[in-house]
């Protein structure tokens, strides 16, 4: 689509083992435009990490490549650049929060030279400039008594002040996309509350794309526009966020929402999927969520044959032998 800003084509991923590289992303794909959320939705371990590290081509060499597809900015394949040239790329139009701000951030800088490091680096500011900008934006994310508060070191903050430095490193250079990798995990309820009402209010003011990983459905029902399943390293289902939990389509999908405990429902019989995402090197032949489906744990196809992705009339994408419509 021409509005696209970003465009991720059948990215795969490898990561090396004792017994040698295994793919561990498969053939994944989506895009995103200005101001869309698009949230990447899946158990530890389904590949969405790793998937937005390829993007942001962060991957450590030794451990991990990208092994197929392009991942198009404004038209501009990322994976076919020179590393001198995605430098100039990563932080200024396309950038990242990661998931755990107190290992992302510099313990022995202050928060206000990394968010100033950042604006400096972006727009060439000269240093007293770079100071006044990240001053600005650490108040423009909600930090109270920013010029203060500038001078401290990231031990010196909350959980949820740290998650706001991040947010503001990673905008500060006003950036077309933004990678979210669970944003608020490990912060009570309050402080998840405000950090994703932040988000909305900035993605409107800048026309922010904002790429949204989560495990969490209460996060995705109340940011994305558009949701995509992800399970061992394929997305199984891909739609409008309201399709996908009024009417979920692979078995996957509707099992994670069966998970969410609510109150019509006694604790004691909350729903669980049996079994683990499979480790890199012990996926299962065919779909690899057959020996945890109730659908296919019994069938041939399913054991024997990798699912197709289908189309569905409302739009959506799904991998599935026994997907109906």
């Amino acid at each position: 689509m021409s509005d696209r800003v970003l465009d991720v084509s059948n990215l795969g991923v490898a990561v090396r083992t004792p017994t040698g590289w295994r793919a561990v992303v498969h053939e994944v794909s989506f895009g995103l435009a200005p101001r869309q959320t698009l949230a990447l939705v899946g158990e530890s371990g389904s590949g969405k990490s790793i998937s937005a590290l390829a993007i942001m081509r962060l991957l450590n060499s030794r451990s991990a490549r990208t092994t197929s597809g392009t991942v198009e900015l404004d038209r501009v394949d990322l994976l076919a650049l020179p590393e001198r040239a995605m430098t100039r790329i990563r932080g200024r139009r396309v950038a990242m929060i990661f998931q755990e701000p107190m290992t992302a951030l510099n313990p022995l800088m202050t928060v206000g030279a990394q968010v100033a490091e950042s604006a400096e680096l972006a727009s060439g500011k000269s240093r007293a400039e770079a100071w006044s900008e990240a001053v600005r934006m650490l108040d423009r994310v909600g930090i109270a008594d920013a010029d203060r508060r500038a001078a401290s070191f990231p031990h010196e903050l909350s959980g949820g002040m740290r998650q706001r430095v991040m947010i503001a490193i990673a905008l500060v250079a006003r950036p077309a996309v933004l990678i979210a990798d669970e944003p608020t995990t490990a912060l009570d309820v309050t402080i998840q509350a405000q950090i994703l009402s932040l988000l909305q209010s900035l993605q409107e003011e800048t026309g922010l794309a904002l790429l949204l990983i989560t495990h969490d459905f209460g996060v995705v029902a109340r940011m994305a526009d558009q949701a995509a399943v992800i399970y061992a390293g394929r997305i199984v289902e891909r739609g409008a966020t309201d399709d996908i939990l009024e009417r979920p389509l692979h078995p996957y999908t509707r099992g994670l929402l069966a998970c969410i405990p609510s109150l019509e429902r006694p604790a004691a019989r909350l729903t669980v999927i049996p079994g683990t995402v499979p480790s890199a090197g012990d996926e299962p032949s065919g779909c690899a969520f057959h020996p945890r489906c109730e659908l296919g744990r019994d069938e041939a196809r399913c054991r024997d044959e990798v699912p197709a992705a289908g189309a569905f009339a409302d739009g959506r994408i799904v991998r599935c032998w026994k997907a109906e419509a």
